[in-house]
């Protein structure tokens, strides 16, 4: 009799228990449902997929620029139906308490990048795409040395020269001649690149058939598809593209083993990113890496140390190519610091390692054209692991924040009515990361700017803010210093020794025309503008 009385009590009580389980499953549910709901959204284009066909694009940072701009500074889209939710970021002072050590850090997730990893067998985490951990920041703290102004100061000759033989080389095309300035900026990019990484120069700039350049355009195209499509490689059954992108992802992955095998054969010099790589150690097994993460670390940082680097060339040329009151006073600039002919001296000197902090016009043109062309214009994407304030938002756990540097750079409220136009004097004021810092790179005084603030709130007497193209904090891009060395060094030579103009093309927008988002911002077809010799020019 009790126990008959009993069992109906138990299941009362556990069916409370269910009841109340329920009831906080749905009212953190619908907390949740009210948080994101309060973050202002463009309406989506699809009643499935929700905004996710317009991200999926190559003109993808164009639409979120679009909707930021009609939003605010963190927008809320749905990438499809029972999906993360995906916030986009615009302020880069509200991007940085994400981004940077404190309160509300988001370390990196490699579930958000392990699309990246494709071109290396077996699939192994790198340096751009493991989560924040010992083995991540091991090899980040080895290769820092690399892209020291030690190092770099070794590299410079070798830039100097590549880039002068690819000056030669346009003016061998004779007056007006047409420069793909896209392939140009790659070849040197390549061959800086792989003198850095192991102290060998790949022959790009003298035209030598590079079978890595051949197949790094596939590659990436293979590796955008799959990050927006996972069943991308059933496509080889009846496409021949797909077929040869797949291939030339199976060909990286024999690259990559046979050049790691040679430097582990024959070890590059100490200055190279690859002797500190070969010398760093798995601080979990306490040996050296392994050869898979040998691998992957050499693949991703050939990879992306040079293909970023030229778009950003490229696209400055072509900025100063379309804006010839630009050009001109640009050019002033490197005249009076012998970098351009003049009467007195018709043949320019070479960049020196000290210029940099010598021409505060070319830094200007640079930080302009990142803020319009930012190469990794997607920029960095992390996911909440606990409730964070963000723009004024709680924002609950479990949703993706992308902070994007071009989204950033084309809000009107950050850089006013004339957020379109090209225009380098913006920065003069100040504000963002300046490169004044009196070397060739600029890039200690941009990081410690940077990290400084360089944010909406750092106030209008500092300028504009700093749409932090290379991102900001623990992961933000390794080869800065190199970066901005290419950039003074290549932008500086060629302009200082041509002309250059562009057909069709009169403005940002009219450039920003030619764009195609593919893991990079990177102009489609190429980039094609015409160069003369310069005149002696009026100092």
């Amino acid at each position: 009799m009790v126990q008959d009385e009993w069992m109906p009590a138990a299941a009362w009580t556990l069916a409370a228990l269910l009841a109340a389980l329920v009831a906080l499953v749905a009212a953190r549910a619908a907390r949740r449902a009210a948080q994101l709901l309060r973050i202002p959204s463009p309406p989506a284009p699809s009643l499935l997929l929700g905004h996710l066909p317009a991200i999926l694009s190559p003109r993808a940072p164009f639409y979120l620029a679009e909707w930021a701009e009609a939003c605010g500074p963190v927008t809320r889209l749905r990438m499809a139906v029972a999906t993360k939710p995906l916030l986009v970021v615009s302020d880069p002072a509200e991007a940085a308490k994400v981004l940077r050590r404190g309160p509300s850090y988001l370390p990196k997730s490699r579930a958000l990048y392990a699309a990246l990893e494709i071109g290396i067998q077996p699939r192994t985490p790198n340096m751009l795409t493991a989560s924040d951990g010992p083995v991540w920041k091991a090899v980040r703290a080895c290769v820092a040395p690399a892209f020291s102004a030690t190092s770099l100061k070794q590299v410079l000759p070798s830039l100097l020269d590549l880039t002068h033989r690819s000056a030669d080389a346009v003016a061998a095309k004779g007056p007006g001649g047409e420069v793909d300035v896209s392939d140009l900026a790659k070849r040197i990019t390549s061959d800086v690149m792989g003198l850095l990484l192991f102290g060998e120069d790949l022959g790009g700039v003298s035209g030598k058939q590079s079978e890595y350049l051949a197949i790094f355009n596939d590659l990436l195209a293979a590796t955008h598809a799959r990050f927006i499509n996972p069943l991308r490689p059933l496509w080889v059954l009846w496409s021949a593209q797909a077929r040869r992108q797949e291939a030339a992802v199976v060909r990286h992955n024999v690259l990559m083993g046979e050049m790691t095998a040679a430097l582990q054969k024959s070890p590059p010099p100490d200055y190279t990113i690859a002797h500190h790589i070969l010398n760093a150690k798995d601080p979990v097994r306490g040996q050296p890496l392994d050869t898979a993460q040998l691998k992957a670390e050499i693949g991703i940082v050939f990879g992306a140390g040079f293909e970023t680097t030229s778009h950003a060339i490229s696209w400055t040329l072509g900025a100063v190519a379309a804006h010839p009151e630009v050009q001109e006073r640009l050019v002033r600039e490197l005249a009076a610091a012998g970098l351009a002919p003049t009467a007195d001296a018709p043949q320019p000197r070479g960049f020196e390692w000290s210029d940099g902090g010598r021409l505060p016009y070319l830094q200007a043109v640079i930080r302009e054209s990142l803020r319009l062309f930012s190469p990794a214009s997607l920029g960095t994407t992390r996911e909440t692991d606990r409730e964070i304030e963000l723009g004024g938002y709680l924002v609950p756990r479990g949703v993706m924040v992308m902070f994007s540097p071009f989204v950033a750079g084309l809000q009107t409220r950050l850089y006013g009515d004339d957020v379109m136009e090209f225009k380098p004097e913006r920065w003069a004021a100040g504000g963002g990361a300046k490169a004044d810092g009196g070397d060739a790179a600029g890039a200690d005084a941009a990081r410690v700017a940077d990290q400084d603030g360089g944010g909406a709130a750092a106030g209008a007497e500092r300028g504009p803010p700093d749409p932090l193209p290379f991102s900001t904090g623990p992961r933000d891009c390794a080869g800065l210093a190199l970066a901005y060395l290419e950039l003074q060094v290549v932008v500086a030579t060629l302009v200082g020794r041509f002309s250059w103009t562009i057909d069709g093309a009169a403005s940002a927008a009219d450039l920003h025309a030619l764009a195609g988002y593919h893991v990079t911002l990177q102009a489609e077809g190429g980039l094609r503008l015409r160069a003369a010799p310069r005149a002696p020019v009026e100092v």
